[in-house]
């Protein structure tokens, strides 16, 4: 998350045991949860919930403090599991995901990766785009690719 000057920090958020929302922790916790292999057979496995500090470990000022998704690597068409194809900033923004809601237009203006096989796009483009995902920290310090301003937030949502 950030702050309105910016800053980033951590938030880690646990689902209650019947699934109708999510608690904000005060700090780190660990718990046993069951899990079940194929064969049947249940074992425990510690789950850990960082806290606020842990988070930063990551996410650093040097890491641009978000290490999440950027605009220009979810600038695609993405086939979803009901068979429906939409570019996924497309279907975010339809979902509400965006404040304020993008136009068209505004959509369409933002940056993506170049597909391989694109021969409208420079090679040095297509290039950076095949070894963005691969090499994300090393190509970040040469190629900045623009993430959402910060008039453009994702909304936080919880479930209900």
């Amino acid at each position: 998350m950030r702050d309105g000057a910016g800053a980033v920090y951590g938030v880690t958020y646990k689902w209650r045991a019947d699934g109708s929302d999510a608690d904000l922790l005060p700090g780190a916790l660990s718990e046993d949860i069951p899990v079940r292999g194929a064969d049947g057979t249940v074992r425990q496995q510690t789950w850990y919930y960082p806290s606020r500090q842990d988070c930063l470990t990551c996410h650093t000022a040097r890491a641009g403090g978000v290490l999440g998704v950027k605009t220009i690597q979810m600038n695609r068409d993405f086939t979803y599991p009901s068979g429906v194809s939409n570019n996924e900033l497309r279907e975010w923004n339809r979902l509400g995901l965006f404040a304020p809601v993008l136009t068209s237009r505004e959509l369409s203006a933002l940056p993506a990766l170049a597909a391989a096989d694109d021969t409208s796009r420079s090679v040095e483009d297509r290039a950076r785009s095949y070894l963005m995902p691969i090499a994300r920290s090393v190509i970040s310090r040469a190629v900045r690719s623009p993430t959402l301003t910060p008039a453009m937030t994702l909304r936080s949502r919880t479930r209900h």
